[in-house]
């Protein structure tokens, strides 16, 4: 058997296991279904989550649906919602340097957002258009991979739990069109940064939930 074969088996195998686990986990109320989960989690209009795009939406606007943020750690300022924990990166100035690079964009304008869901969602219930990701095994921890579309600028961590892949962060970023805000200055593309500006591991998400 060549080892594609293996591979699609090995698929086919999680794939099942999943469903089996997700089913009897729906009974006993462990994992949220599609129809239970927050729209402002599951609903993506590319890079854009509850109307807060990255280089559009500045502080302002985002407060406006997050409300003040409950706390800050260095440049991320952190925000609680019944559904989820937002993070928000916001420029410091044109072409300012920051963890997200250096953009053409106004002071008090958010360049990333992250959102940690407090429910347990499986990847499949977010209805993506899969072959629009690419899979990113994550290097710094087992069991997790990066679905990034970089074209859109969405991005979903997801951690391999009994077959299943749930969703740990959703991060909506700069979009592929927007390299002409990007600074000729920035350095190091988006791309080599991806696993350099994460600010939390495994052990640490307990906390945020």
């Amino acid at each position: 058997m060549t080892v594609l074969a293996n591979y699609k088996l090995a698929v086919l195998f999680l794939a099942v296991l999943c469903a089996l686990l997700s089913k009897n986990a729906r009974r006993s109320g462990e994992i949220v279904t599609l129809t239970s989960i927050p729209r402002s989690t599951t609903t993506t209009q590319g890079n854009t989550w509850r109307g807060l795009t990255p280089l559009r939406s500045n502080r302002e606007e985002v407060e406006k649906v997050l409300g003040t943020p409950k706390d800050s750690v260095g440049k991320i300022f952190i925000y609680d919602t019944e559904t989820e924990k937002v993070h928000v990166w916001y420029s410091e100035g044109v072409c300012k340097a920051s963890e997200m690079g250096q953009w053409n964009v106004p002071l008090g304008t958010m360049l990333q957002i992250r959102v940690y869901p407090k429910s347990t969602i499986l990847l499949r219930d977010l209805q993506l258009d899969m072959s629009k990701y690419k899979r990113i095994p994550d290097p710094n921890i087992p069991n997790w991979a990066i679905y990034r579309d970089q074209d859109k600028g969405v991005m979903v961590q997801i951690q391999l739990e009994n077959g299943c892949e749930q969703v740990e962060i959703l991060t909506y970023e700069p979009k592929k069109d927007d390299s002409h805000l990007r600074c000729p200055s920035s350095g190091r593309s988006a791309s080599k940064r991806l696993f350099e500006t994460k600010p939390y591991r495994q052990g640490d998400l307990q906390s945020i939930r």
